[in-house]
């Protein structure tokens, strides 16, 4: 059975809250991924037990209407959530914001971008406040020291 536009919506917003929606039918875990062309995304989705599919992109985006730039106060609670837990959840549309560190004589400059909505940041703050790997990267000796995408 193919699902509704209803559906796919729901599904499309499950992957930017959760980065793992179910099939609205059955409740398995559908397949999905994400590719960057052209400067934008597209999600595609399959679910394995009822065979229904999915391809939306940025464009298609439910929310896109209510996208904007981060306020300043929006900037500085990422900032304060990078530098309390090496994570941050966009203001704008709920969605996981990617955070870079990269680490310089003067200060460390915080990189930050939704990728849902496009949004980002680029903040310095004091050396008192180091780049810190991930749990993820600090797994891997070679990225320890570079670049690092939270």
């Amino acid at each position: 059975m193919a699902w509704t536009q209803l559906q796919k919506n729901q599904i499309f917003e499950a992957f930017w809250l959760t980065g793992r929606p179910r099939c609205p039918v059955d409740q398995a875990q559908l397949n999905v991924q994400k590719a960057h062309p052209n400067g934008g995304y597209t999600l595609t989705a399959f679910c394995p037990r009822c065979s229904s599919t999915l391809k939306m992109g940025n464009t298609e985006d439910p929310k896109r209407a209510s996208f904007r730039a981060w306020t300043l106060a929006e900037r500085k609670q990422l900032l304060a959530d990078y530098l309390k837990t090496r994570s941050g959840t966009c203001p704008v549309c709920r969605a996981k914001v990617k955070m870079l560190c990269t680490a310089s004589a003067e200060a460390n400059r915080i990189t930050m971008l939704c990728e849902r909505c496009g949004a980002a940041s680029v903040e310095h703050v004091l050396k008192e406040a180091p780049c810190a790997p991930s749990p993820i990267l600090a797994a891997e000796p070679a990225l320890v020291g570079a670049r690092q995408w939270l």
